[in-house]
């Protein structure tokens, strides 16, 4: 499991042509949250290189499966198909999209989004479910610890149950399984 501590930077609402702010699939204005090491978004403390590693392989992983076991991933829509939506996404993707997306953006030396992040622990989640391995999870988690909690594009995460405060004050991702 990969454990990272990250300040949530919120994009502006984005805004349609007709100046009306495009919304997420909550129905509430959209934003990307990007996570950084440092409250300014261009003070990059530390390189995240090590959270694109990690996601970046984890999607090679998910991609040789589907390579392997056509028919599972067929049966489980894992491959051209659309799964169903994730969280807050606007649309829904299938899972050769979200591999493709996320080989791009870090790619692009992209630092690492808050829906990157809820989509892989979903996708875990569902491969250790249907392939019965809970190691799955283990390895290949993300756990994050905000150091601002209260940055307002958060709190539809929280609302929803998604992100839950602990005891000690910080706040790490509630089970995501079953969104």
């Amino acid at each position: 499991m990969l454990k990272i501590k990250a300040y949530a930077n919120a994009q502006p609402i984005k805004y349609n042509s007709k100046n009306k702010a495009t919304l997420d699939g909550w129905g509430l204005p959209r934003q990307t949250i990007y996570l950084n090491e440092s409250r300014r978004r261009y003070d990059k403390l530390v390189d995240y290189s090590n959270v694109a590693k990690h996601q970046t392989d984890f999607m090679d992983m998910v991609e040789g499966i589907i390579i392997k076991y056509p028919s599972w991933a067929d049966t489980n829509n894992w491959g051209y198909a659309k799964m169903p939506k994730m969280y807050n996404d606007p649309v829904q993707y299938s899972m050769n999209d979200l591999i493709k997306e996320t080989k791009d953006h870090y790619k692009d030396a992209h630092d690492p989004t808050l829906s990157m992040l809820l989509r892989q622990k979903h996708l875990i989640r569902k491969l250790s479910q249907d392939l019965a391995d809970p190691s799955i999870v283990d390895y290949w988690d993300i756990d994050i610890s905000f150091k601002n909690p209260h940055e307002p594009a958060l709190k539809k995460f929280y609302d929803r149950g998604i992100l839950k405060t602990i005891s000690k004050g910080g706040n790490s991702f509630n089970d995501l399984f079953g969104e």
